[in-house]
């Protein structure tokens, strides 16, 4: 009978050690403990603009062997808010290397965010080369031409963001708003051929 009450008391204390362990463990990383709440939360950490929690939240996911190309994906987000873009270009490139041989919506996604944290940390050339992978595999896709045609247009690259800018408008006919949005554009770039951005304007308008 004692045997039996002392095998009871350390069963509980057992328990109360675990338990209080999972406390901890929830209190350091503010995040759930069960598969894809970290993730999940982190991802609300980062609408919420809480990115040093967002942060926490995906180091508790990767360790719980989540979605990696998700918990990437939203540790680039969160540095992306934190402007720290050089970390988020690294994670977003780290996402890219979860995927599949074959594209999705998501590997576009990411790409385009890649191509921003990459333009953010003055890495033009190489946000360039994303747009270019995207158009290589998505000829139609405006936004991708028109973004590789400002940057080009940065770079003083006035031909190349010209037919940039044509295979956005191609792409999307009825689109006047990327129309206006290119006018606009060379509206503001003036240079010593002046004549070629108005001709350019006249074709587009």
């Amino acid at each position: 009978m004692k045997k039996e009450k002392q095998k009871d008391r350390e069963d509980r204390q057992i328990c109360i050690v675990f338990a209080t362990a999972l406390l901890a463990c929830a209190l350091l990383t503010g995040c759930g403990a069960a598969k894809e709440d970290n993730l999940s939360q982190g991802i609300a950490l980062v609408e919420q603009m809480d990115y040093e929690g967002a942060l926490t939240c995906f180091e508790a996911a990767a360790l719980n062997k989540e979605d990696m190309r998700q918990v990437y994906r939203g540790q680039g987000l969160a540095y992306m808010g934190m402007t720290d873009y050089e970390n988020a270009a690294a994670s977003f490139e780290k996402a890219l290397g979860q995927s599949s041989p074959r594209p999705d919506a998501m590997d576009y996604d990411i790409n385009y965010y890649l191509a921003t944290a990459y333009y953010r940390n003055g890495q033009v050339d190489k946000a360039i080369h994303v747009y270019q992978a995207i158009t290589d595999l998505k000829p139609g896709e405006k936004t991708a031409w028109y973004l590789k045609g400002t940057m080009e247009l940065e770079q003083g690259s006035t031909d190349a963001a010209k037919a940039d800018f044509d295979k956005a408008v191609e792409a999307a006919p009825n689109d006047y708003d990327i129309r206006i949005d290119i006018f606009c554009l060379f509206y503001h770039i003036t240079d010593s051929a002046g004549r070629n951005n108005i001709q350019f304007r006249n074709d587009h308008m």
